[in-house]
């Protein structure tokens, strides 16, 4: 998913399951299917992003939304295959509509190695992320689910530790 489809759901009843559900925390992650489609700049996607967080914000005052970034994307480019040059660029207007709709924001890109990470994911042993140079496997994706939670337990702390 690009991540711009919550707006063309009926946004009453999404209220109403985030109520039903007591939903606390929403964590939303998507991007990679944009990221083919190589452009310049990525304003017009931190709007439509940043309209999708303004949507599911409203829907109830103690919903927070952590929004994790693209993760790396490689494309083969002669013989080897390097990431997709707009990763960085895509990841920072996920990050800038985040920031703006008072949203948390994860650098999954930065958090799996940046530049080229995915190649070393695929070409691990056992692998981490399939041939496609986009999808993780199992392991992979428990390795992200780690990471991701390791990181939420640092900033509770860092966070525990401002408190006092």
């Amino acid at each position: 998913s690009s991540g711009i489809e919550f707006t063309s759901v009926n946004q009453e009843f999404y209220r109403q399951q985030v109520e039903k559900m007591n939903i606390k925390l929403m964590i939303l992650q998507f991007g990679v299917n944009v990221i083919p489609y190589v452009r310049e700049e990525y304003d017009y996607h931190k709007k439509l992003i940043k309209k999708q967080l303004e949507f599911l914000k409203a829907l109830s005052p103690d919903l927070n939304i952590l929004v994790i970034g693209p993760s790396d994307m490689a494309r083969k480019k002669g013989t080897e295959y390097v990431s997709y040059p707009n990763v960085p660029a895509l990841r920072d207007a996920m990050r800038d509509a985040a920031f703006e709709t008072d949203c948390a924001f994860w650098d999954l890109y930065e958090a799996m190695g940046g530049e080229n990470a995915i190649v070393s994911w695929v070409d691990s042993k056992p692998a981490l992320a399939n041939p496609d140079y986009t999808h993780f496997t199992r392991k992979g994706a428990k390795l992200v689910g780690e990471i991701l939670y390791n990181a939420l337990v640092k900033a509770y702390g860092n966070y525990q530790k401002k408190a006092m």
